[in-house]
């Protein structure tokens, strides 16, 4: 497990799309909806929505096993594979690992309910996530991989984190692991296929080694901007940041996220 994790919040006001809702973030030892650290049981505050990372949204279900409803997902053929799990289920805590439903927050483990949508609507999520990561070599998929590695990101109305956080994920430092699991919390906010996508393609990148940076038009940066992309610009690091490396040559504290996200996952065809 890794000794920090860092936990986003996201406080949507009832704003416009040019007026940022801003997101505060802590990093602390207890799991709070703000920051957490430790191996998956803290929590502390430090404003920000990225690393270990809980967005707060203004937009909730319970258990299961992937759905066969609708068609399946054609073979990913990319390089890597991020799964979007709508189906709940079952976790245990431990070491990440998204082929067992296997998660190191311990404020997780137990049963997750489901987020039940259609699957036309699941298709939109997937669209709009593959849209944000469309210049990276890079499939997102709805139905769980039969082989290989994967990310998840569960999608899930059961938040213990309280109504601040929108989503969790723990920076994976030089992506060292291949199946890491990151989540979305829903009735926090806007439950939309743009934001949820947002918020997923968010955590997912965390998930690749990287951490929150203090910008708005970042979808790794301080607000919640389901506007945003992946700046191709070095960016301050929130403080604190927990890897000690990043892909891109920025300087000390700082991070690329495009650049970082096109080393981390190779160009998209």
């Amino acid at each position: 497990m890794k000794p920090a994790i860092l936990i986003g919040l996201l406080v949507l006001a009832a704003c416009s799309a040019d007026e940022p809702a801003q997101d505060t973030d802590t990093q602390m030892p207890t799991a709070d909806g703000e920051d957490a650290s430790s191996e998956g049981t803290s929590a502390s505050t430090t404003s920000r929505d990225g690393g270990v990372d809980v967005d707060s949204d203004p937009s909730g279900p319970t258990t299961g096993e992937a759905s066969d409803d609708g068609p399946l997902d054609p073979p990913p053929t990319a390089g890597t594979v991020i799964y979007v799990h709508f189906d709940g289920g079952d976790f245990t805590v431990g070491t990440d690992d998204a082929r067992s439903n296997v998660t190191d927050f311990v404020e997780m483990g137990g049963p997750v309910a489901p987020f039940p949508l259609a699957a036309e609507q699941r298709a939109e999520v997937v669209a709009a996530m593959q849209q944000l990561l469309s210049r990276f070599d890079v499939a997102i998929v709805s139905q769980r991989p039969t082989d290989g590695d994967y990310t998840m990101v569960v999608v899930t109305p059961t938040n213990p984190f309280g109504p601040a956080a929108v989503s969790i994920a723990r920076p994976d430092c030089d992506d060292a692991n291949p199946n890491s699991v990151a989540f979305v919390f829903t009735g926090v906010g806007p439950d939309d296929a743009t934001s949820l996508a947002a918020r997923a393609a968010g955590r997912a990148a965390m998930t690749f080694g990287l951490e929150a940076v203090d910008t708005f038009d970042d979808l790794l940066g301080t607000y919640f901007n389901p506007g945003a992309g992946f700046t191709s610009v070095c960016q301050p690091l929130v403080m604190p940041y927990f890897c000690d490396t990043h892909a891109v040559g920025c300087a000390e504290g700082e991070q690329n996220s495009f650049q970082e996200l096109l080393v981390r996952l190779g160009p998209g065809g």
